[in-house]
């Protein structure tokens, strides 16, 4: 997930060097994972208590950029997530396999983040699931122009439409937790929407073919953490 906050400064773009997903520099050497509040997690009905916060989304579409930094696809975006009202900006979105978060031990084949950030620093990210079945449109517009590992791609030729890759049903699991990434910080508030997107096999190969590992991070200890669920 997106690199930022660091030294509890707002940063949508910092990038903490020399880590990994396997070998020497994998996930059991990240700095910053100390905390009692990681993520991702597993999600289950049975843990849920109390209603999720309000949520709205105000989503535009936008001139395509994207950048592969080696680890995942990064597509650049812009609208709002309104939390209980309050504006949270819409920085970028990427994409993990298998899905970093888990349904009852379940984990699907892709998981997008959707990364904002409040005008104060405060991060919230939504997770949306993707399980396979028909091809989705919206997101081969973004497949067909990834570029080589460490490129950057902007065209104003193709546009793209964040709210497109939205479920109808907005039911949902929130919860506190961290940065999936290093530096991992805490503090993120994750709403993780229940009904699943559908992509083809065809689509989940062309991402997973990207790389050479999965860039999920394994599942993280709950440590008696409210998660609440609801629509």
């Amino acid at each position: 997930m997106l690199n930022s906050l660091l030294a509890g400064k707002c940063c949508s773009n910092c990038e903490i060097p020399g880590w990994s997903y396997d070998g020497p520099t994998g996930p059991s050497t990240w700095p910053g994972q100390t905390g009692q509040n990681q993520s991702p997690i597993d999600l289950c009905n049975e843990h849920a208590k109390g209603q999720p916060d309000v949520i709205s989304f105000d989503y535009q579409p936008v001139v395509l950029d994207l950048f592969n930094n080696g680890r995942t696809i990064q597509v650049n975006a812009g609208g709002h997530f309104q939390l209980n009202h309050e504006p949270f900006k819409l920085l970028q979105f990427h994409f993990h396999t298998p899905s970093e978060h888990a349904i009852k031990g379940i984990r699907h084949p892709l998981e997008m983040h959707l990364v904002h950030q409040h005008a104060d620093c405060r991060l919230a990210v939504v997770g949306v699931f993707f399980v396979e079945g028909e091809a989705n449109a919206e997101l081969e517009k973004i497949w067909n122009c990834i570029p080589p590992e460490g490129k950057q791609y902007q065209t104003k030729d193709v546009l793209i439409n964040p709210a497109r890759l939205l479920p109808t049903n907005l039911t949902r699991y929130q919860y506190y937790g961290s940065l999936t990434m290093p530096p991992c910080t805490e503090g993120v508030l994750w709403t993780v929407l229940d009904e699943p997107l559908t992509v083809s096999s065809e689509q989940i190969k062309a991402f997973q073919s990207l790389f050479s590992f999965d860039n999920a991070r394994d599942l993280q200890k709950t440590n008696g953490r409210v998660i609440r669920h609801g629509r």
